[in-house]
């Protein structure tokens, strides 16, 4: 496993490897359609089988090619969340929640500042901070201090991105106890 993990290693399939055995042994990729890598190593888990980490291994993978693009895969990320839950209650632990949290502080806060234009300037102030504050912490863990406008950027698409999924599916689940979630489903790979 990799050092100073939050939560448990699950290998996804842009960098999972493992013996055509295992697969059949557990029962290859499930029905979902985001989050299907997440449940197949947690029944891998589950089999007893030795999962590592690798951090020496090099892989290279293609991420989305645009900033809209990638809000439809975080939410999507958000929306599996709920349906891992729905698999085994143990793939959902207090860390997933945080984005929701986050999201939901951000819109009461905006609520807020509609209410009252004197939150407004604190509210840029602070939000700006926190940005920087991001974008620093990225450049210091890559040892690059030219991502740190691309952080800045990135990160709150992903924590909002990922909240709102979650939001609305954890929404859909307890009011409707509707079947499998899928949120966006249009290709967005490209």
């Amino acid at each position: 496993h990799g050092k100073h993990r939050i939560t448990k290693f699950y290998p996804r399939t842009h960098n999972m490897g493992m013996t055509a055995k295992l697969y059949q042994k557990v029962g290859g990729f499930g029905a979902l359609r985001h989050g299907q890598d997440i449940e197949l190593s947690h029944r891998i888990y589950k089999s007893g089988a030795k999962v590592a980490f690798l951090k020496q291994a090099l892989v290279f993978h293609r991420r989305r090619t645009s900033l809209a693009r990638f809000f439809k895969q975080v939410f999507n990320w958000g929306v599996a969340r709920i349906n891992l839950f729905r698999i085994d209650s143990s793939m959902l632990k207090p860390i997933h929640f945080l984005p929701a949290i986050v999201t939901t502080i951000i819109l009461i806060w905006l609520i807020l500042c509609v209410m009252n234009a004197q939150l407004i300037s604190i509210s840029i102030s602070t939000g700006l901070i926190i940005l920087i504050l991001f974008g620093i912490l990225g450049g210091v863990k890559k040892h690059d201090w030219r991502i740190i406008p691309l952080v800045m950027i990135v990160a709150p698409i992903q924590i909002i991105g990922y909240g709102l999924g979650f939001i609305w599916a954890s929404g859909i689940y307890f009011f409707s106890r509707q079947e499998q979630l899928t949120g966006f489903v249009k290709k967005y790979y490209k």
